[in-house]
């Protein structure tokens, strides 16, 4: 199988230094990065309810108390939706600069639009 094989179908380790450079995401790969934050963010939200009642739970098992199990479950929805919070409003941001970047690079370079033999 040749180089250009090889970058056409996606082979991250003979991709052109361009796509691969330090710290950087191919396009083709922004939105599944996007996805996989957001669907991180929903996993975060359920682990941080269920801690937050844990903690509540075992406080009021130590404490002998009936009410600090609510406390936990607030503390960790509250936790939980800073963080989904927080990962949508990252993945807005990383598809504004893809959006910017795609914009910044003109009509026909970057794989679709005129003069690259796809349809718009």
């Amino acid at each position: 199988m040749s180089d250009e094989e090889d970058v056409e179908r996606g082979h991250p380790a003979r991709m052109p230094e361009e796509k691969t450079s330090r710290g950087r995401v191919p396009e083709d790969l922004r939105s599944w990065v996007a996805g996989a934050s957001l669907a991180s963010a929903g996993i975060t939200m359920a682990l941080a309810v269920a801690i937050g009642a844990g903690l509540g739970l075992a406080l009021d098992r130590w404490l002998k108390t009936t009410w600090m199990v609510i406390v936990g479950l607030l503390i960790g929805v509250a936790a939980g939706f800073r963080e989904l919070f927080r990962a949508v409003a990252l993945a807005s941001r990383e598809e504004e600069r893809a959006e910017a970047e795609r914009r910044n690079r003109g009509p026909g370079v970057g794989g679709q639009g005129p003069g690259t033999g796809d349809p718009e």
